[in-house]
């Protein structure tokens, strides 16, 4: 998960469509695997905030405004 943020945001940087892919899926693998962990060792929330973390990834890459934002070039 933390590869392919960190892919995702160089990837962004240069306005590729592919870092979007990559935070989706990062986000998405990081939530799952937090959550998953947070479901077995519920002793601390740490998990449970990593989860949440991936979840909020996901969703702001869904919201189309921030799609628009990341790839499109600027215009002056």
């Amino acid at each position: 998960s933390f590869g392919l943020l960190v892919a995702a945001i160089y990837q962004l940087g240069v306005r590729n469509k592919s870092g979007w892919y990559l935070a989706l899926i990062g986000g998405a693998v990081g939530c799952l695997v937090s959550g998953a962990t947070h479901y077995v060792r519920h002793a601390t929330i740490d998990y449970l905030l990593g989860s949440l973390m991936g979840l909020s990834i996901v969703i702001m890459m869904l919201i189309p405004l921030f799609k628009k934002r990341l790839l499109e070039e600027f215009s002056e």
